[in-house]
């Protein structure tokens, strides 16, 4: 069912905990959200019908803020994206299932294309990004996972300096990735 949504239009559905934005509005597996949902993840503190004001008035600036863009299906709000967008974090998943199904130097190129992309956590610099969490780990360990992937092709291809730098940066993701450690120091000598 996600699929055929961005298949039809680029539709994704807004999912809790932040209506409009959430990078996991995508086919990997959102589910719509409805204001009562909304309202007991982002206002636990306040009581339902206050929660569910907070949520209107939320909504009601995000779409003046995003014409056409967040719209309401029924109970449900839905983030209509446009076809032309670029986010980032998609274009990375998407390279990383491709090099997933590649081997060799066809692997190594991709996954080089997909890190390109990979700057640090997602939304790293809000302080209220607990939203995100999930998010924010999946893409981490898909990036570490593929650093370390990277790092082991450029190696088989001879590409010393390219695995250092691999390794390095997944380091600097996890500062406790043995692994990573283990084949720095072993091609540092």
């Amino acid at each position: 069912m996600d699929e055929e949504y961005n298949k039809k239009g680029y539709e994704a559905c807004l999912k809790a905990p932040f209506p409009g934005l959430s990078p996991s509005a995508r086919p990997r597996g959102p589910t719509p959200s409805g204001p009562r949902n909304l309202a007991e993840t982002l206002f636990p503190e306040l009581p339902p019908e206050k929660a569910r004001q907070e949520v209107y008035t939320l909504v009601y600036h995000l779409r003046k803020a995003l014409p056409g863009i967040v719209e309401r299906e029924g109970e449900y709000y839905r983030l209509r994206l446009p076809e032309d967008r670029f986010l980032d974090f998609e274009r990375f998943e998407a390279l990383m299932r491709k090099a997933d199904l590649e081997e060799g130097l066809a692997a190594f190129k991709t996954l080089r294309q997909a890190l390109e992309l990979y700057k640090g956590p997602l939304f790293g610099d809000d302080p209220y990004g607990e939203w995100a969490e999930a998010e924010r780990a999946y893409l981490q360990e898909r990036a570490l996972s593929g650093l370390l992937r990277l790092g082991e092709l450029a190696e088989a291809l001879g590409y010393q300096e390219v695995a250092k730098e691999a390794y390095a940066r997944a380091l600097k993701l996890e500062p406790f990735l043995e692994e990573a450690q283990r084949r720095l120091s072993f091609l540092k000598g």
